[in-house]
């Protein structure tokens, strides 16, 4: 055939031919008139990419922030790593080499995406460095789901390696199916065997792009199975970089969450893995800071309402809002883009933010409301209650609590409790069952508090602070520990026994919450009768009785399903409960003066 003299053709399967100056060149297409390279552009999540248009403006990290945790990260990527967070052992050379995947993970909000932006553009600025990324997003169809994800990398691959992407339309045209096959198939055909023979093909080539970035794993929710999924992608990576001698190396950032740590705790997984965390080692402070009058500069400068205004803002301002963004810089951002909105007075905006009240008809943090409405949507619906209960003790506890004395008064175990809390790592801290269970945020607080931005995971009414009395109160009534008589241990039940009657003022009144107020009044009357109480319990019951004498007079008027008689005779009771603690205070306090006398005498 005339079309085919003196060409030199690998392979074909099918085709479109041209003969052109006497020579043929085979453009390989399927009978639709397809080339592979299009193929596979069809399967590919062009939004995923660092620099999409559709992601403008991507987040990333201001100039002056974030140096510490971008330094460890390149690091990695071209020195491998000096440091290994996950423990204290570290690894360089050959044997840092090893580990060729890192794991950047924080709570939500905390900047992960800003950072994982910022390397990638300063990794797509060097030669032979970012290979391809994917950017996941939960509320973006192709790029909250792993099945466009080969294909994206792949495409990504074919352009940073040339000598790849010829074989990577040979896998294409050899299975056109191959986008719906298993991640670890694809991994293998797409990406790993398509680098082994584009290197043997061109050996000489001194360095290649080897950097892949996965961002916001966490957000391939996919088909309800998003759990799944992003472990089978972990899977995956893993296998593709056991199986295949291939020089790459896979940055992913997600929240801590608990599928995603189990994944990493594996030995196989973490024997290939370093992981990093986003925590105060970093100074997120300072960082948070320095954005702050850097973006606040910069609204001075471009908005007319204030060019009149000296030093705005103030200093006080500045260290108020960092202290309130937690660490987190998705709360600094959020107020900086509220006050420097270019339709509203940016002072005013900003004093409305120093001093939101609970019952401000605007919320200035309606992204950060979202984000918190999303996150407890991802919790057991059939058991958000006691989750809410679970986020009111530790509100209004004004102790920090251990995992171990939510159990105690939860009255649950220890496994149902995390269960309650497993999808909600991204906002509270939970770890072993001695360790302190806080919230990430003092925003999210903020957020429970304030009935027009919580709505139905509003905690701030009487009636959950009822509810929370009446467990503190259950477990001083009904429950025993040798820990109440040793202050030095701290057990729900000696949280309880002090703490109980500490928020009696906020409670409203219900049926349940009087009846234990009475119940209380027995239990310390029969105990004076006894003479249990040493002095420091005896200051306890004295501070308790007051809260109680406090509440009943605030509060008798409309105790609607107590007689009024009743009321009245219960309000006296305390009164002379009062009288009575006085006297054995004094007793105490009296004999234990005479005991140390005696003793110092003798």
């Amino acid at each position: 055939m005339p079309h085919f003299e003196n060409a030199q053709i690998r392979d074909i399967k099918g085709g479109m031919f041209y003969d052109i100056r006497g020579e043929a060149r085979v453009q390989v297409s399927t009978g639709g008139g397809l080339s592979a390279f299009e193929i596979l552009h069809r399967h590919v999540a062009e939004s995923a990419f660092h620099d999409s248009s559709a992601r403008f403006p991507p987040p990333r990290c201001h100039p002056d922030t974030r140096k510490g945790v971008i330094s460890e990260i390149m690091a990695w990527h071209f020195h491998g790593a000096d440091k290994d967070r996950c423990g204290s052992q570290s690894y360089s050379g050959e044997q840092a080499q090893k580990k060729p995947i890192l794991w950047l993970h924080a709570p939500a909000g905390a900047g992960k995406s800003a950072i994982a932006q910022s390397i990638a553009e300063h990794c797509s600025g060097k030669p032979s460095s970012l290979a391809a990324s994917f950017f996941f997003s939960r509320d973006v169809a192709e790029r909250n789901t792993e099945k466009h994800l080969v294909a994206t990398l792949a495409y990504q691959i074919a352009l940073s390696i040339p000598v790849t992407k010829p074989f990577i339309e040979n896998a294409v045209m050899d299975n056109p199916c191959i986008f719906s096959r298993s991640l670890e198939t694809q991994f293998s055909k797409l990406v790993a065997e398509p680098l082994i023979q584009g290197f043997a093909e061109s050996p000489s080539m001194p360095q290649w792009p080897t950097l892949i970035l996965l961002d916001g794993l966490d957000e391939c929710i996919g088909n309800l199975d998003g759990e799944q999924k992003q472990c089978a992608i972990i899977n995956a990576i893993y296998a593709t970089l056991t199986c295949f001698n291939i020089p790459l190396q896979f940055l992913i950032a997600s929240r801590p969450e608990p599928h995603i740590w189990n994944i990493f705790k594996q030995p196989d997984v973490l024997s290939i893995s370093h992981y990093l965390k986003l925590d105060n080692s970093f100074d997120c402070d300072q960082d948070i800071m320095a954005f702050l009058c850097a973006e606040f500069a910069r609204i001075c400068t471009y908005h007319p309402a204030l060019v009149p205004v000296v030093s705005w803002p103030s200093q006080k301002a500045i260290r108020h809002l960092t202290f309130k963004s937690s660490q987190q810089f998705i709360y600094a951002a959020t107020v900086v883009k509220f006050v420097g909105d270019p339709r509203y007075n940016p002072i005013q905006r900003l004093d409305a933010i120093l001093s939101t009240s609970t019952k401000a008809p605007l919320s200035p943090f309606i992204n950060l409301d979202n984000l918190y409405h999303r996150i407890l949507r991802a919790a057991q619906l059939e058991n958000i209650d006691a989750t809410l209960t679970i986020f009111s003790i530790l509100e209004f506890c004004p102790k920090p609590l251990t995992l171990a004395n939510i159990v105690g008064f939860m009255a649950l175990s220890i496994q149902d409790i995390n269960l309650l809390l497993y999808n909600l790592h991204s906002i509270i801290r939970v770890s072993d069952l001695n360790s302190q269970v806080k919230f990430f945020h003092a925003s999210f607080s903020d957020f429970l508090h304030n009935q027009s931005q919580a709505g139905c995971y509003y905690i701030g009414g009487g009636d959950r602070c009822a509810q929370v009395v009446q467990i503190f109160l259950q477990v001083a009534l009904y429950e025993h520990c040798q820990c109440v008589n040793q202050p030095g241990l701290e057990c729900h039940h000696a949280y309880a026994q002090q703490h109980w009657f500490q928020r009696l003022s906020d409670a409203e009144p219900n049926p349940a919450l009087f009846k234990d107020l009475v119940q209380y009044f027995l239990k310390v009357s029969k105990d004076l009768d006894e003479d249990c109480y040493v002095v420091q319990h005896i200051q306890t019951c004295l501070g308790a009785t007051v809260s109680v004498i406090t509440w009943l007079y605030r509060f008798l008027l409309d105790f609607s399903y107590v007689p009024q008689n009743s009321g009245t005779q219960v309000l006296l009771d305390f009164q002379g409960l009062f009288d009575r603690i006085i006297k054995k205070l004094i007793d105490k306090t009296v004999r234990g003066l005479i005991d140390n006398l005696s003793e110092s005498g003798s």
